[in-house]
């Protein structure tokens, strides 16, 4: 009878063995949830659909978007942080969850350790954008007139966190001055009222001014990087809009690692690179598409917006 007990307790301990492996080579078998924190139709969300295909067929399973906006992506993030970490909840989010930390004072989670790294997507330039009939021709007519106004100068953004309110974070810095700052609930409202001449000045992520400036609605002064469309442009000012995937803390490595090499073919597929393409927006590289260069990143963007956003006397909200 001891024998008969030891052999089914030996078969049991290996059966345990090969319950990860199963697991991982079953995984997924069901459709996966990537949250966009922002509103659909906005540059975040655009690229998120962009990606959904090919990593639907790199996956062998459908991919769903669920926005969750709110609060500078804050929102969104949050319910990704608290969703089961059983790798079929994902997070698409922007720069944003590197400065969140430095601007809510009940946060409720660290980006650092409540989310598991996937991998970088993107990097998109940023362009600083005017209404139509604004008096500057160039860039430097503009910032002369824009250290002139002073806080006359209406900036708007979509929202406490987002690029386009970090990146008027950098223009008051580089100017030394203060602008009349007016949020939004997304980008498309602030463009809107870029359009109507309700404000003077935005500052947001190139893909999604792009048929803007080529209809002469708005008139554009600089990007933050060289942009093929227009390639004249001044490049003014150090900001990116890098977009990434993460997981909730917890998930299985073996479940990180499918979803980032998911993620890597799907970047490097036509499609999507095509698409970036036709929105002046860079595919991450191999690397960048890596958990640990995204831990790096992320980490570094923290410290980064930490101490710039403090030197600038941002408060919390």
């Amino acid at each position: 009878m001891q024998s008969i007990n030891m052999k089914r307790i030996r078969t049991l301990a290996y059966s345990l063995l090969w319950l990860p492996m199963l697991a991982c080579a079953a995984y997924p078998d069901r459709p996966i949830t990537i949250i966009v924190p922002f509103a659909a139709g906005g540059p975040t969300d655009v690229v998120a659909r962009a990606l959904q295909k090919p990593m639907g067929d790199a996956l062998g399973q459908p991919v769903v978007i669920d926005n969750t906006a709110g609060a500078g992506g804050t929102i969104g993030t949050r319910k990704a942080v608290q969703a089961r970490p059983d790798g079929y909840t994902i997070l698409f989010m922007n720069l944003g969850v590197s400065t969140a930390p430095s601007l809510y004072k009940t946060l409720g989670y660290d980006p650092r350790t409540d989310l598991t790294p996937i991998g970088s997507v993107v990097d998109t330039p940023m362009a600083i954008i005017a209404r139509k009939d604004l008096p500057p021709e160039t860039l430097p007519q503009l910032k002369a007139w824009m250290k002139a106004q002073g806080g006359k100068v209406n900036y708007g953004h979509a929202g406490i966190g987002s690029a386009a309110h970090l990146c008027g974070v950098l223009l008051q810095k580089d100017l030394n001055t203060n602008f009349t700052e007016i949020g939004y609930k997304g980008t498309a409202p602030a463009v809107q009222a870029l359009i109507a001449g309700e404000i003077d000045i935005i500052c947001d992520q190139w893909s999604n001014m792009t048929e803007q400036v080529k209809t002469g609605t708005v008139k554009v002064y600089s990007t933050t990087a060289a942009v093929k469309d227009f390639p004249a442009l001044p490049q003014y000012l150090s900001l990116s809009a890098w977009h990434a995937l993460y997981a909730p803390k917890g998930t299985p490595p073996e479940f990180i690692e499918k979803l980032s090499s998911s993620l890597q073919s799907s970047i490097a597929s036509e499609y999507f690179r095509t698409r970036m393409e036709q929105i002046n927006t860079l595919p991450a590289t191999p690397e960048q598409a890596r958990p640990a260069a995204l831990a790096q990143r992320t980490a570094q963007e923290v410290q980064h917006w930490g101490m710039l956003l403090s030197n600038t006397g941002t408060g919390k909200q």
